[in-house]
């Protein structure tokens, strides 16, 4: 029986594969491929996360170490920011910068960001994303489809 499992098994990976080859077929997005029984996609990044300036300018500086939300995630890779079209209003976080809403970009994706471990943060009764390793990209990106609040996947 092991080996009859074992040959569907396969049979089916060889449909999948056949399948996707056939549906990537002149598209410009990266093939999928097969590597240890497991389906990879060569792109290097799924997932946008929405945050409002000023925190997107904080976490991309390295000074904001955590983002806290209402719903914990299980999500450990590096996701784009993306700078929410309405900046907060008038907080302490804005002098930090030394900026005024409205004169740090907004609208666009900005950067990366690792999300290494998701905790339950007692003093603000939320969850804690807790954020390594930000990236600034060179040139802002805008996506072609409609960000969401929280995450969101997107089309560029």
């Amino acid at each position: 029986m092991g080996l009859r499992c074992r040959k569907l098994g396969t049979q089916l990976r060889d449909k999948a594969q056949g399948f996707l080859e056939h549906a990537f077929r002149g598209s410009r997005r990266a093939r999928p491929v097969w590597k240890q029984g497991e389906l990879f996609r060569m792109e290097e990044l799924k997932r946008a996360i929405s945050i409002r300036q000023p925190w997107v300018e904080l976490i991309l500086q390295g000074v904001k170490k955590a983002e806290y939300r209402s719903r914990r995630t299980k999500i450990r890779e590096r996701v784009y920011v993306y700078a929410s079209l309405t900046p907060a209003d008038w907080s302490p976080d804005w002098k930090k910068l030394n900026r005024r809403p409205g004169e740090l970009p907004t609208g666009a994706v900005l950067g990366t960001v690792e999300i290494f471990d998701c905790r339950w943060h007692e003093g603000r009764q939320s969850y804690a994303y807790r954020l390594r390793a930000p990236k600034r990209l060179q040139k802002p990106l805008i996506a072609k489809n409609q960000p969401q609040p929280g995450f969101w996947r997107p089309l560029f």
